[in-house]
């Protein structure tokens, strides 16, 4: 099949999902450039793929180029861009399949935005390809009828990561790093701060050897603290992480919001134990509360503090037996069934 695919800034985990669905389909892909002062990824497209910067593309551009390529299937990524939209409107004879990773929240805005929806595009589009339970809700608002959404709409590359991890494993049952990990923007949204402080807290109140160490950048990190037990790396390349997952050991995502956080599935992968906020999406799919790791109130110092020390007070083996039932869990979304269910129309 030929695939049209509309798409704002893509990610690292976009990569393997293109490249499986580029096995046996003919994947065309206009896309933005990233923002690289707050993810300057580098991107390594060694798989057949025909790419086109939607900024230099008017409408009239992006029309005729679907005539050209005449695709089975046009995917859009959102609904904010109104040349996408407008090119979905003129060609629904075409397949095609409106991704967002939007949770419900019952706002008012979302409601007028939902009310818009359905008076302007309910029609418009066949399917929506979303990441979980979390944005099943508000597809269901929106019209989208059972058969009709799709789950499972992002996907880390789960055998990289497994395999990095299973590797580390090895060591790990060895000599186990009492290392938490933070990946993520230098952001207030991303809980950083509350992050920082109750880490410091922690380690006032309940003297001990874990260190964290935290990826990222983004305007908090001139604010960054100067703590021993606490190191700072910066931005790393995907293909710079990998070094990590050995030297850590359970990832701590603090997030005030997360749609849903890619971060999550793919540490999982490699087998952590996590700590995550009530506000991440995919810990729905990838944690099991007091069983894989545990969840804490967004906001709440006291409770990220509790969740660090009940880390803190399991030993080496029970962490390690924790990173395989993560790994586990991740397993139920991987780059192929990503495409199994992307291409099921």
């Amino acid at each position: 099949m030929k695939i049209l695919i509309l798409y704002y800034e893509i990610a690292h985990y976009n990569i393997p999902c293109f490249k499986e669905l580029s096995k046996n389909n003919d994947i065309f892909l206009v896309k933005y450039d990233i923002n690289i002062s707050e993810a300057p990824f580098e991107f390594d497209f060694d798989f057949p793929i025909n790419i086109y910067n939607a900024k230099s593309l008017s409408y009239n551009d992006l029309s005729n180029l679907l005539l050209e390529i005449n695709p089975d299937i046009i995917f859009c990524a959102g609904w904010k861009n109104k040349d996408y939209l407008k090119l979905c409107v003129s060609n629904n004879d075409k397949i095609t399949i409106l991704g967002f990773d939007t949770p419900w929240n019952g706002s008012l805005k979302q409601w007028v935005s939902v009310l818009f929806y359905r008076l302007k595009y309910i029609n418009v589009f066949n399917y929506a390809f979303i990441p979980g339970k979390a944005q099943y809700k508000l597809a269901a608002k929106m019209g989208f009828k059972k058969d009709e959404i799709k789950m499972g709409a992002y996907s880390c590359d789960f055998n990289y990561f497994k395999n990095i991890g299973d590797k580390f494993n090895i060591i790990k049952r060895k000599q186990f790093p009492k290392r938490f990990l933070y990946v993520g923007r230098y952001i207030e949204r991303k809980g950083v701060l509350d992050l920082w402080e109750s880490f410091i807290q922690l380690h006032i109140e309940f003297p001990n050897d874990w260190e964290l160490w935290c990826v990222g950048i983004g305007p908090l990190y001139e604010n960054k603290p100067d703590h021993p037990k606490i190191k700072h790396f910066g931005f790393l390349q995907f293909s710079e992480m990998s070094s990590l997952i050995g030297e850590t050991s359970v990832l701590i995502l603090p997030s005030h919001f997360e749609p849903w956080g890619v971060v999550v599935h793919e540490f999982a992968s490699a087998g952590f134990p996590m700590i995550l906020s009530d506000k991440i999406s995919s810990s729905s799919v990838f944690l099991k509360d007091e069983i894989n790791g545990f969840v804490f109130e967004s906001k709440s110092i006291n409770s990220l503090k509790s969740s660090m020390k009940k880390i803190i007070e399991i030993n080496n083996e029970n962490l390690l037996k924790m990173g395989e039932i993560s790994t586990k869990l991740a397993s139920k979304i991987t780059p192929e069934k990503w495409v199994k269910t992307f291409i099921d129309v």
